[in-house]
């Protein structure tokens, strides 16, 4: 009997014992799951951080060697994300900073032709701010002066000539120049027009037109009633007069200042 009772003894310690284990075993594993669970949470926490783009934050883990891992990464994935935007901060105020002293007007597109950007001197030339601009399409923009659709700018980038009134109640003449804004794939994501102030040019060329013409009317008038008589004297002396030559030489450079005038006129008329 005391052997019998020995042996249930024995028993129950040896079940108590494994009763003990397997409860310290659930414990670890429940205990283990809670981390995980919780390491995960803040794995989620930080990829949405860094979504909302948060990259300054370091993210510290306990537990899994994988979930370490995983934060590891996710750590030097969010360095390369903050070295990344503040690489395109700096490039986008340098952008900005030379569009700001441009001389020339830009303006940029998306794809369906609505303005997302516009420099000041852009604005000051279409005496537009910004917040009117980046409401409007490039088409509204051109709008009375434009023949061409957005797929014909697109597909011919033409060069368009503006008048408008500027910032200072000014009329302006403006050429605009179009280009492609096109991704590394090729797919078309946009339109940047470039508006050059020509009122300058377009008031010269046209002074110059004016001076030309009336210089050679001017000249042609006198010079006809010059080389007439010429001819007819030149025709009425002998080759052996005293006089021929002189008016002979005369009578060329005439000719010559004539045949200069007309082709003056006939450049003019081209241009025209």
């Amino acid at each position: 009997m005391t052997s019998i009772g020995l042996n249930i003894t024995s028993f129950e310690l040896a079940l108590l014992f494994t009763l003990l284990f397997v409860a310290f075993y659930f414990i670890f594993l429940a205990y283990r799951d809670y981390r995980r669970v919780k390491n995960i949470r803040k794995l989620t926490k930080r990829v949405k951080s860094l979504m909302a783009g948060n990259y300054n934050e370091e993210l510290r883990l306990k537990g899994d060697p994988e979930l370490l891992e995983l934060a590891d990464s996710l750590n030097d994935l969010s360095d390369v994300f903050r070295l990344t935007h503040e690489n395109l901060a700096q490039e986008k105020n340098r952008l900005s900073s030379v569009l700001s002293y441009m001389s020339d007007g830009v303006i940029a597109t998306n794809r369906r032709g609505q303005i997302t950007m516009i420099n000041s001197t852009a604005q000051r030339l279409l005496n537009l701010d910004y917040e009117t601009a980046t409401q409007m399409s490039i088409l509204d923009l051109l709008d009375g002066e434009n023949p061409y659709t957005y797929s014909e700018l697109l597909s011919k980038t033409p060069e368009i000539h503006l008048s408008r009134r500027d910032a200072n109640d000014e009329f302006v003449t403006l050429r605009v120049n179009f280009a492609l804004i096109r991704k590394e794939s090729g797919f078309i994501s946009g339109l940047v027009a470039v508006l050059h102030d020509a009122t300058e040019q377009e008031k010269e060329e046209r002074e110059r037109r004016l001076f030309v013409s009336n210089v050679s009317h001017e000249l042609r008038t006198p010079l006809t009633l010059i080389y007439a008589p010429l001819n007819r004297i030149l025709k009425s002396l002998s080759t052996e007069d005293t006089q021929y030559l002189p008016i002979k030489a005369i009578y060329r450079q005439a000719q010559r200042m004539k045949n200069l005038i007309n082709m003056v006129l006939d450049v003019r008329k081209m241009e025209v």
